[in-house]
């Protein structure tokens, strides 16, 4: 009798302990016991074992609209070849955002100037193998911990990172968001990024990259030259823009574009494609002060 007693007596306890667990959402749990950090790596960029194909395609229309747009004029696109290291997206974008902001933070890059005007608007300057760049991308490789025990950067690291640099440099960073869904954001919430002098950041298990929009057939189609890539990138994304095709007097297609900075060795700028080959993870916007 005393034994049954012991047994209903755990029972009970692993009833209730559960059911706890369940009202408190599982807090006492850290996230790691259920799902690992993804790691970013840009591996078929940067010489890794991620794999990417072709996306390339034909848009046929009578004309086309850019029903809205919403972006800064200019940002800075770099590669970090400078680093000699593979799987360095993560360090990499964080110098876009870096770079982008040193333009309203003085100093945040030590006596570098990330552009100038010119026709009465702000240029960002290429990626000319600048040495204040180079010796900012190699602190965030380290702040980051890009490449410690495995290929790539944990989310957690690249985020902590980069708000250690900013402190160690005498500002302040700090994230909100604008994410949607795996495959799109909020666009509003991105207009208003823009309209406030900032950039965003989209951290994706899987993407793709458009590098490059071309009208053909004397303006009766677009030629839209497209990767898509099955590794976990992170980008910086620097506003939007929604295009329309008609046909017969109707809009038969809409296409939502990221302007993003690629964060790839070669520096390239392009567009990631809503609702497409995607899945993001998180979509932040960089505060500063």
């Amino acid at each position: 009798m005393k034994s049954e007693m012991k047994w209903m007596r755990a029972f009970a306890l692993a009833v209730f302990a559960a059911y706890a667990a369940l009202l408190c959402g599982f807090s006492f749990l850290p996230k790691t016991a259920f799902a690992e950090e993804t790691r970013y790596c840009a591996d078929v960029v940067y010489g890794g074992e991620g794999s990417s194909v072709e996306g390339n395609y034909y848009i046929y229309y009578d004309y086309k609209v850019v029903r809205e747009k919403k972006n800064h004029p200019s940002a800075p696109s770099y590669g970090g070849t400078s680093l000699g290291q593979n799987d360095i997206c993560a360090p990499v974008s964080g110098l876009n955002v870096t770079v982008f902001y040193d333009r309203y933070f003085p100093n945040l890059i030590p006596n570098f100037e990330p552009g100038m005007v010119s026709n009465g608007t702000y240029r960002y300057f290429p990626d000319v193998d600048w040495p204040q760049a180079n010796a900012a991308v190699q602190e965030l490789y380290e702040l980051m911990h890009t490449n410690d025990g495995a290929p790539g950067t944990l989310d957690t690291d690249f985020k902590n990172g980069l708000i250690e640099y900013f402190d160690d440099h005498g500002y302040t960073l700090s994230y909100g968001d604008f994410y949607e869904s795996e495959d799109t954001v909020d666009l509003s919430a991105l207009a208003a990024a823009v309209d406030q002098n900032k950039v965003g950041i989209i951290m994706c298990s899987a993407y793709n990259f458009v590098y490059g929009m071309m009208e053909v057939d004397d303006g009766a189609a677009t030629y839209i030259v497209k990767s898509d890539a099955n590794v976990g990138h992170i980008m910086m994304v620097y506003g939007y823009m929604i295009v329309d095709y008609y046909r017969d007097g109707a809009v038969f297609q809409s296409d939502t574009f990221l302007y993003v900075s690629s964060g790839y060795g070669m520096a390239s700028q392009g567009y990631v494609l809503l609702s497409d080959y995607l899945s993001i993870d998180e979509a932040l916007i960089a505060n500063v002060s």
